[in-house]
């Protein structure tokens, strides 16, 4: 095998694995993850965001905050710093102003 053989194996080689990269990583694709049934620009696109919006995920929050309300205060603390509460807070209070909006 001559370098031009070995070079043209290497780029072969490479361009499939882009191939498989490409089908991973893209939204919407045929090769994207199992269970994942997101359509490409649709919000929003994570399973966990899409969980948390709908009303199941709404109930699991409220149960969530009910447990650290009852629990002890060092183990609230050491579980609120794990977990985002910026973003569970902005998306309870997004639900709350769209969910006011939608009744009047």
């Amino acid at each position: 095998m001559d370098s031009a053989d070995t070079r043209d194996a290497v780029v072969a080689r490479l361009e499939r694995s882009r191939a498989e990269l490409r089908a991973l990583l893209e939204p919407g694709e045929a090769g994207a993850a199992p269970g994942d049934n997101a359509v490409s620009g649709t919000f929003p696109r994570s399973r966990t965001m899409r969980l948390l919006t709908s009303k199941r995920g709404a109930g699991t929050v409220a149960a969530v905050g009910v447990g650290l309300l009852l629990s002890r205060p060092a183990m609230a603390l050491r579980f609120a710093k794990i977990i985002p509460l910026g973003a569970v807070l902005r998306m309870l209070i997004f639900r709350l102003f769209t969910a006011s909006g939608a009744k009047t």
